[in-house]
């Protein structure tokens, strides 16, 4: 018998087998299949770090930024990951009216003497924060936090300038 005839008998054999090798090997396939479009899901979004850019508020907001509100400076990170995942830094010049929205919004938290595991909590970030992201002591700034239990949102207003910090993580 030729090769060629030998290899092509061999394979219509093992279309055939359900041995339980065979079986195992087809499940195999058939569980990975899902983990591989999943991801090719996964970059389906673009991902990475971005400084003073100018879609960073609405890759952080969703939505365009506001003709009142002045960025100064502003660092977006998204993960590669299939969830969403991401952290933003923005430096906001004053701004009154952003100011008492948040604050009149009522879901934020505002520590007036924040105690020893608070002060920790609302500076810990992801990634490790831009150095111009609140550069004075904590004690210089009003700080809000996000009422919702696992959410990880902060205002901070530096209290002699008026300057404002928002910064967000989740992962």
């Amino acid at each position: 018998m030729h090769p060629l005839f030998a290899k092509l008998r061999t394979v219509a054999r093992t279309r055939g087998d359900h041995s339980p090798r065979a079986n195992a090997m087809r499940h195999i396939r058939i569980l990975l299949l899902p983990l591989f479009v999943l991801s090719l899901a996964s970059a389906c979004h673009r991902s990475g770090i971005w400084v003073d850019d100018a879609k960073n508020w609405k890759r952080a907001f969703g939505q365009s930024q506001p003709r009142d509100i002045e960025i100064v400076r502003s660092w977006y990170w998204r993960s590669p990951h299939f969830t969403h995942e991401f952290e933003y830094f923005f430096a906001l010049a004053p701004n009154d009216a952003f100011r008492k929205q948040a604050e009149e919004s009522g879901n934020l938290i505002h520590f007036t003497e924040p105690t020893k595991e608070e002060r920790q909590e609302v500076q810990r970030f992801f990634h490790e924060k831009p150095a111009w992201f609140i550069p004075k002591p904590l004690e210089t700034y009003e700080i809000w936090k996000s009422k919702e239990p696992h959410a990880n949102f902060r205002l901070f207003i530096d209290r002699q300038t008026g300057e404002l910090f928002l910064t967000d993580f989740t992962v």
